[in-house]
């Protein structure tokens, strides 16, 4: 019988491996909380459940995912026309307002090469909650949204994207979530 390796050892080799495959050092990568390694195995299991594959964690949409979320959390949105994919002015990107007729994508997808010098194309989701999120609040609320939930199962406009590549983050009120291909 072939031994399981233990989860401690499975992430410390995970985390390991993401500060060696870092690419650009203007925005640092800092270690998962376990509240965030929770939603990438919530995420990966619910997407085991209609036969998709995992998608592995990536060092640069990691990169992205808390470059965002810190954004979120230390400069919210003023203007209500802007939703949760908007940059402030504040950081090491170019800031933009992504409004809700997704007129301006490209300043989404274009963050990763942006923030982190990769080649790959970028698709967020991202939640709000309060007082605070979680994994599980996380989740739930994309799950019960169409559009979200078309992301991460891969189906209507996302079918055949076949992710390969995912980067996360959680901080106070935010969660998102970088789907690459």
């Amino acid at each position: 019988m072939k031994k399981k390796t233990p989860l401690h050892l499975l992430l410390f080799f995970l985390l390991g491996s993401l500060f060696l495959g870092a690419i650009n050092p203007r925005i640092k990568i800092r270690p998962m909380q376990p509240d965030e390694i929770k939603l990438l195995k919530l995420i990966n299991d619910y997407r085991l459940t209609l036969k998709l594959r995992p998608v592995p964690l990536d060092s640069a949409l990691l990169r992205v995912a808390q470059a965002h979320v810190d954004d979120l959390t230390e400069h919210p949105l003023v203007n209500q026309s802007c939703n949760l994919h908007s940059w402030s002015p504040y950081g090491n990107w170019i800031s933009c307002c992504y409004t809700n007729d997704h007129s301006k994508a490209e300043c989404m997808w274009s963050k990763p090469e942006e923030i982190s010098g990769s080649k790959l194309l970028g698709f967020e989701i991202a939640a709000y909650a309060e007082p605070s999120i979680n994994a599980e609040i996380a989740l739930n609320s994309w799950k019960q949204s169409k559009k979200h939930l078309a992301v991460i199962a891969e189906q209507n406009q996302w079918k055949g994207e076949n992710w390969r590549h995912i980067g996360l983050a959680i901080r106070g009120k935010f969660a998102v979530v970088w789907f690459g291909k």
